[in-house]
Formats: structure tokens, C-alpha cells, sequence
């Protein structure tokens, strides 16, 4: 990420420049309007900082230019001045501006306040990128009202498809079609990316399983419901009455767990609405894509489980699905699933981004925070001792950080401190609901 700073005063923006240099950031100073506008001629910027009272002009002016300009109008900006008033709050939103900090900055909140901008830009961009291959499909599809999957592809043409080397994909579009057909839930719509994904029997037999492998999404998913219900369950009496029709004693926990719960009572920090943010239903269904990819891919499934397995079971699942797809994962296919078949909003943000859930949305947060323990309950494949497990038991995330959601460490909701407590507490009566549910279905 490349990040413009404009100020002024020099020494303020000397020690600002330093702390990017320090936390490794691609970052280049400006006192003027001018200076700035001059170096944006030969250089492109993904993030500005900008102080709001600049000589010639004001920063806010100066972002409504940019605004303006077509490779810029949807540039992120950090203003921050030494008048954090009301008024200059609103100025700043008028001109596009959605990030405000007041002078003097404190170098750990500058630091996270950047992060979370460089996040939410690279989930707005591949947004982007994935509503462009959406809207690229086949004319056809505007046809269809039924619930579908689209998985975009390089090939899209018939007379790409007639090349030679590309021949041996069309017997899997086939393939597929006859799968598809059979699928009375699903309308689903394939172009073949890679002959890897056809169907090919001697997969599973190539595949050393470990002890019991094999993906437990009913166990996961009901764990990751149970979890959310558990950490999202009103600790007001008369509230959670009003939601649930119960108190929290109808959840059966022993004294010191609902004395954990009510010490760092993490319903109050979230804030949900529980008349469309369900935790349950956010936990059993923040996975909804991945049987959507497993019917609309035939031998997906069984070259995921060779690829993590040359990991040794150490790399996410998401990182690996995200190579093998081209980036359609299961959160975005799921989303566009939920979509289709109408389901609430809410509902939807929370299959897209429980892996990456941003601050300001704290349903996903909380299934998020629920899907780690969901992860470390019931690991993939069966019987794996998850690095997440390890690190729960350790009393240190650090070890599993690449399994965590980004943003863990710094997410002011819940201190991994909290987390590693809550998480410790509440897994057994997790694990008794899910396996007593289980026994049911």
C-alpha cells in the first residue's frame, strides 16, 4: 500500500513518515497541496493522510479534487487536524471522507486506524473485481430467478473452447451439466477453469487419509451456532426475555462460566440486533458455500484435501480454496447464494466476512470469533490435532495466527486475552449441545 502524507507543519510530519517507515509501510511526505498534487503526476497512492488546515488550500478541498479525478474518486482518506469539533467532522464527511483522527496522534491507534483502512480497501477492491466477473458472465444468466452459483473463469468463449488445448475441458463441462441437472436445489452455472476439476475417481484413492478424515460440516456448524448463541446471549434478564423468552439460566452454565460471560459481557460491546442478528443462525449458516462449491465442482473437494495435506494440515483452508478457485471462495459463493435466495442482509455480510469481519460489523465479528472455537472443536479432517486447538491449550494465539481472522490482535471488542478465557469456558457445553443435536438430525 502506497500512502501520501500531507502536512505542513515539517516536524509533525517527519515523526508521522517515521512511524510508517518503523511499521514497514510504503509512504511519502508533502507539506503543500502542491507538492502533493505534483508527485501524484508520476506516482498512484491507495491510501492519503492529510492534515485539514494546509496553506493554499484546505485538505478537505484538496480531497473533493481528487474525488474527482477517475483513477482517484474512490481513493480512502485519513484526515486529521488539531480542531476535532463537530463541525470539522462534518466538513470532512461532505467531501468523502470517512476516517478522522485528532492531533496529537498516538502512534499504536495511528497504526491500527491505517490497518483497518488497508483492510477494508482490499476487501472493497476484490469486491470489485469479483461484481466484474459477475456481471461478465453469459448474457443467459439474467434469465434465471432460481438460486445459482457463478464461478468466474478465463474461459468464456466458445472459440477459446475449440482450441486445442483447451479441448479436454469441454467432456467436464458436460460432466458437470449432467450433475447440475440432477440438483433440484440448485440452478447452478459452470465454465470449466481447469481440467483438474473434473471428475476423477482415483483422487480419493491417492489421498493418504489421516485417522477418520473427513469434513464434519453438520458438527462444525452446529458448534459455530452453539458458540455464537452461547457468546451473544443477552446477560440482561429482561432483554434476553424480551429475545429469547428466557434468562440466561435457561442456558445451563455453571456459576463461574456465566460469571465470565457477565464479567466481560461481550453482548454489551456488540450491540446486536436480535431482531434480524441471530447468532445461532448466523453459526449454522456462515458456511452455506462450501457445500454449494462441493455440488457445483465435481473433485474439488478431493484435491483441497491433497493440497492442505502437502501442507501438513498447517495452512487455512480459505488460503488454499483461494489458489485452487482463483479467489471465488466459499464465502463469496456462499454470499452470492444467500443473495439469490433472499435472505436477510445481515445474514448475507456475515457469510461474506467471517473470516475477515470488519469492526463495524459486529454479527460477523461475533460468528467469527464463535468459528475459531468451531475450528479447534471439531478440526479438519477428523481427528487432527488443529493448530488452533494447540494454541487455545497453550494460552498463546501466536502460534495459529495464520488461521485467526485478520484483524484478531487488534480487534477492540475482545482482547485475545478474553477471548483464550471465554473460549475455554463455554467449549464444553458447546461440545455436549452439538453432539446431543448431532445425535438428532
Amino acid at each position: 500500500m502506497k500512502i501520501l502524507i500531507i502536512e505542513d507543519e515539517k516536524p509533525t510530519g517527519k515523526l508521522i513518515l517515521s512511524y510508517m517507515k518503523q511499521w514497514k509501510m510504503d509512504a511519502v511526505l508533502a507539506q503543500t497541496p502542491h507538492e502533493a498534487l505534483e508527485l501524484l503526476k508520476d506516482d498512484e497512492i491507495d491510501l492519503l493522510v492529510t492534515d485539514q488546515y494546509l496553506p493554499e488550500m484546505m485538505g478537505t478541498d484538496l480531497v473533493k479534487r481528487l474525488h474527482s479525478m477517475d483513477k482517484y474518486q474512490d481513493l480512502p482518506v485519513l484526515m486529521i487536524s488539531g480542531l476535532a469539533d463537530k463541525q470539522a467532522i462534518i466538513a470532512a464527511n461532505e467531501a468523502g471522507i470517512t476516517h478522522f483522527m485528532a492531533k496529537p496522534l498516538q502512534p499504536d491507534e495511528l497504526k491500527k486506524r491505517l490497518l483497518t483502512i488497508y483492510r477494508a480497501q482490499q476487501r472493497q477492491t476484490q469486491a470489485r473485481q469479483i461484481r466484474q466477473i459477475w456481471n461478465g458472465r453469459n448474457q443467459s444468466m439474467h434469465d434465471i430467478f432460481s438460486p445459482h452459483i457463478v464461478f468466474g473463469e478465463p474461459l468464456s468463449k466458445i472459440e477459446d473452447l475449440k482450441k486445442p488445448d483447451n479441448r479436454h475441458i469441454i467432456p467436464y463441462l458436460n460432466d458437470a451439466r449432467e450433475i447440475i441437472e440432477d440438483k433440484a436445489m440448485l440452478q447452478t452455472f459452470n465454465e470449466g477453469r481447469d481440467p483438474q476439476y473434473r471428475r476423477q475417481p482415483g483422487h480419493a484413492a491417492d489421498l493418504q487419509r489421516g485417522p477418520g478424515a473427513g469434513l464434519r460440516p453438520q458438527h462444525h456448524n452446529l458448534a459455530v451456532g452453539y458458540a455464537a448463541h452461547i457468546l451473544g446471549y443477552p446477560l440482561d434478564d429482561d432483554q434476553a426475555r424480551a429475545t429469547h423468552g428466557n434468562g440466561v439460566q435457561s442456558l445451563g452454565l455453571d456459576p463461574e462460566v456465566e460469571a465470565l460471560l457477565r464479567q466481560i459481557d461481550l453482548p454489551a460491546r456488540l450491540k446486536l440486533d436480535y431482531a434480524c442478528e441471530i447468532p445461532f443462525i448466523g453459526g449454522i449458516m456462515h458456511d452455506l458455500g462450501k457445500g454449494a462449491m462441493v455440488q457445483s465442482y465435481p473433485g474439488l473437494s478431493s484435491i483441497l484435501l491433497i493440497e492442505m495435506q502437502k501442507a501438513q494440515w498447517n495452512a487455512p483452508m480459505l488460503s488454499v480454496e483461494q489458489d485452487l478457485t482463483g479467489g471465488l471462495t466459499h464465502t463469496v459463493v456462499g454470499e452470492i447464494l444467500a443473495r439469490q435466495w433472499g435472505l436477510e442482509n445481515e445474514l448475507c455480510q456475515v457469510i461474506l466476512h467471517h473470516h475477515q469481519p470488519e469492526i463495524d460489523n459486529p454479527f460477523a465479528m461475533l460468528i467469527s470469533i464463535a468459528d475459531i472455537i468451531g475450528q479447534a472443536l471439531y478440526p479438519f479432517p477428523k481427528g487432527l490435532h488443529h493448530p488452533l486447538a494447540q494454541a487455545l491449550a497453550d494460552g498463546d494465539l501466536c502460534s495459529a495466527s495464520s488461521f485467526l481472522p485478520a484483524g484478531f490482535f487488534d480487534n477492540p471488542l475482545l482482547s485475545p486475552e478474553e477471548f483464550i478465557a471465554l473460549a475455554c469456558v463455554i467449549t464444553p457445553k458447546v461440545n455436549y449441545y452439538t453432539e446431543k443435536m448431532s445425535q438428532s438430525i
